[in-house]
């Protein structure tokens, strides 16, 4: 990992966007430029004490598409343990340090098809790389398989519906594992080998992006291996 040096960002924004999860939107603190930064990139955000010095840092992917960047970066946080309840508590005109980008799950550009699997809040990098491939390609063959426990944890849910309405070569497939007294429309249960043939054809001829929780990206590498995938050239992992 190259060695960048933390820099300054004032926070402009910080809301719920899912169950558990909240948006934290981040400008540089001295109105320079935002760094350059490939779609499915992340960062270090450092928290501070009072007297400036850093109390504890935490990596966290870019949810915004560098195509649609307005100068600000945007980070989904899943609230677990004490760093993520306090940066629960930043509020606007507040300061952080950032110190980035960094990663290697990025996109590819020379796939017809990809297909994106994603859990939990591994649908972070996840997001941001769809959105720049549509942002730059409108008509670009995707599908985007997103599993999740309950209904309320979905993040960027409506955003993805309504991507999937805009572009009609984008595919999103929602799988709930949890149980709901809700109206689901979506697929139900772990996305096994059946849901996945049931909307990948020719799984062999596309570019895959994986990422949550590590039994999640193990389970679904299997999946792809078994129906034919070259993984090791053709799947992109990533592990939340």
């Amino acid at each position: 990992m190259a060695i960048l040096e933390p820099r300054k960002f004032r926070v402009t924004e910080n809301r719920n966007i899912a169950e558990g999860v909240f948006g934290l939107k981040l400008v540089p603190a001295d109105g320079a430029p935002l760094f350059v930064y490939s779609a499915g990139q992340f960062v270090m955000l450092h928290l501070q004490n009072p007297d400036g010095t850093v109390w504890a840092k935490a990596a966290y992917s870019i949810a915004n598409a560098p195509a649609e960047s307005d100068g600000s970066i945007l980070l989904a946080i899943r609230l677990r343990g004490d760093f993520t309840h306090r940066a629960e508590l930043l509020k606007v005109g507040d300061t952080v340090l950032v110190q980035g980008p960094y990663g290697r799950f990025v996109m590819g550009e020379n796939a017809e098809r990809n297909v994106m699997l994603a859990a939990g809040i591994g649908i972070t990098p996840i997001y941001s790389m769809l959105r720049e491939k549509l942002a730059t390609d409108p008509e670009a063959d995707i599908v985007l398989l997103y599993s999740n426990r309950d209904v309320s944890s979905f993040t960027f849910l409506e955003e993805l519906e309504a991507l999937a309405e805009k572009h009609k070569g984008f595919s999103f497939v929602a799988a709930l594992t949890g149980e709901t007294d809700d109206p689901w429309k979506g697929e139900r249960g772990r996305i096994d080998e059946v849901i996945f043939r049931k909307y990948v054809s020719e799984p062999a001829a596309a570019d895959y992006y994986l990422c949550g929780p590590s039994d999640f990206v193990t389970g679904l590498t299997g999946i792809l291996e078994s129906c034919g995938v070259n993984v090791k050239i053709q799947a992109h992992k990533e592990v939340f």
